[in-house]
């Protein structure tokens, strides 16, 4: 398996605001420390994927990435779904 895939945590953002961490909808209080607990599992060389619509404003997803900077993770993509 790829490194940088057994390393990556995946988060969804909904058009509604709601983020799942994995298959789990997570309450945004607890998203900075989950994001340093996946850095500290992987000895600093975590990474995020960040999948969402194009239609989420950017003010929904900016928070997110305020958190996973404050979380010393810089490993980011980015997966963006075409609106309907």
């Amino acid at each position: 398996m790829d490194n940088t895939i057994a390393r990556r945590l995946t988060i969804n953002i909904s058009i509604q605001g709601q983020i799942q961490m994995g298959a789990t909808e997570v309450p945004a209080a607890r998203i900075r420390e989950l994001l340093i607990q996946h850095q500290s599992e992987h000895e600093g060389a975590a990474a995020v994927r960040i999948r969402t619509d194009k239609a989420v404003p950017y003010g929904m997803v900016e928070p997110l990435l305020r958190d996973i900077a404050e979380a010393g993770i810089v490993d980011i993509t980015f997966a963006v779904r075409e609106g309907k």
